[in-house]
């Protein structure tokens, strides 16, 4: 039997893989686990980076084992530093709720299930 932290990194993983073969079939070229030099001079990693010919985008993933607002807080102080991306924080729709802030820098994608997921991706890169 799979552990909560397990199950959490296995189901991302899974998400991570169903972006990433949606952002290529739109026309991105995608890599996993990048570091971003942001303009302090600090390297902040991404889940996913993506880019086509017009637009970056960087891609967090909360998992269910973390504390939402961290991550959330985290992905923004990123997103302050780099410039130039969509910075996209994905999560689970449950824990919307526990968000005690409205992050500005970050576009918070909630989602049902993985076609719900996948659905907002496309809305939100295309």
């Amino acid at each position: 039997m799979m552990r909560v932290h397990e199950k959490s990194v296995y189901e991302v993983k899974i998400m991570r893989d169903n972006f990433a073969r949606t952002l290529e079939s739109l026309g991105y070229n995608v890599k996993f686990d990048v570091s971003l030099q942001g303009e302090s001079g600090v390297k902040h990693k991404f889940d996913i980076v993506a880019s086509d010919d017009n637009r970056r985008v960087a891609i967090d993933f909360v998992r269910s084992s973390k504390d939402v607002n961290l991550v959330a807080l985290a992905t923004c102080a990123k997103a302050l530093d780099i410039k130039g991306f969509v910075t996209i924080l994905v999560a689970p729709s449950d824990v919307e709720s526990k968000l005690v802030f409205s992050p500005r820098q970050v576009v918070p994608l909630f989602y049902e299930d993985m076609s719900d997921a996948l659905h907002k991706l496309e809305e939100l890169v295309v």
